[in-house]
Order: structure tokens, then sequence, then C-alpha cells
């Protein structure tokens, strides 16, 4: 089900800008940002923004959307004192869905298993973290996860 959040990043999404919302999505949308964004601009800017008016239109802002994350398009290029940028900012950093979570979730059960149960939640999301980081670490490189790499945390990963 979608909030107001993943509306809102949506609509915030310096591609997207909320184009594949429905009108009542964009409504909520927009409802949420102004319930967050102290400012009595923010509907004006939020449809300057939509529609590249203003100081939103720039083809160089388009051409940065296109090329850079939306973290990265709004703490550098969006224009200076607009105030979406930290609403903004926050939003890009949230996961769209739950599946990173659950991965997470599921790699703790492997890690801090019964036969392991002795291992201190400290060690354990040490343990955790590793194992997510080489993972990410062996995708970026474009290497496959191989399942029988021994670790030097005393486990085999699987």
């Amino acid at each position: 089900m979608l909030t107001g959040v993943h509306l809102a990043a949506n609509l915030l999404d310096p591609v997207l800008k909320g184009g594949h919302l429905s009108r009542a999505e964009n409504r909520a949308a927009i409802q949420f940002i102004s319930s967050v964004v102290p400012s009595e601009s923010v509907y004006e800017e939020l449809a300057s923004f939509q529609n590249a008016l203003g100081p939103w239109e720039d083809t160089f802002l388009e051409n940065i959307a296109k090329s850079t994350s939306a973290f990265t398009f709004w703490k550098n290029y969006a224009p200076e004192g607009s105030c979406l940028t930290p609403i903004a900012t926050k939003l890009s950093f949230l996961a769209a869905s739950s599946s990173a979570t659950e991965r997470t979730f599921s790699i703790y059960g492997i890690t801090h298993s019964k036969l392991r149960n002795r291992l201190l939640t400290e060690n354990a999301s040490k343990l955790v973290w590793m194992r997510c980081n080489l993972n990410m670490l062996h995708q970026r490189q474009g290497k496959a996860f191989h399942s029988r790499i021994t670790n030097i945390c005393g486990f085999q990963l699987e």
C-alpha cells in the first residue's frame, strides 16, 4: 500500500516528477509535503518544479536529473533556497520497498541461529553488516556472489 511518503518521494523525484501518479495520488503527495514543509510557498514551488517553470526551467537541470541520483540532484543542483530541498533529500534515502529489510532479517536469522545462540547482538550485527556489504561489493564489481565463500568470521556464506 502506498502512503503519503511514497507518493511524495515519487513527486519529488527529478525524473518522474509524479508523472505516473493519479490525480488523487498527486493530491495526497502534495498534502504530505505541505504538512512536513513549513513554508507558505510550498504549493507554488511544487507547481513550478513539476511543470519546469521559473528557476526549474533549465535544460541543464533536466540533463543532470537524468544522469545523477535524486539525492545528488537536490543537494547540489536544486535552485538555492528551495523549500523542497530538505524534504526531497530525506525522501531520497528511503527504501522504495521492504525487500532490502527482508533480506537483512533473513541474513540475521542465518547468522544468529540456534547453533550460534551465544553470539552477542553486537557481534551478530557486525557479521550481518559484513555479509551485506560483501554481497554489495561483489555486485558492484560485477562478480557473481559465490555460494561457497568462507569468510574470516568463521562461517560459510551461502
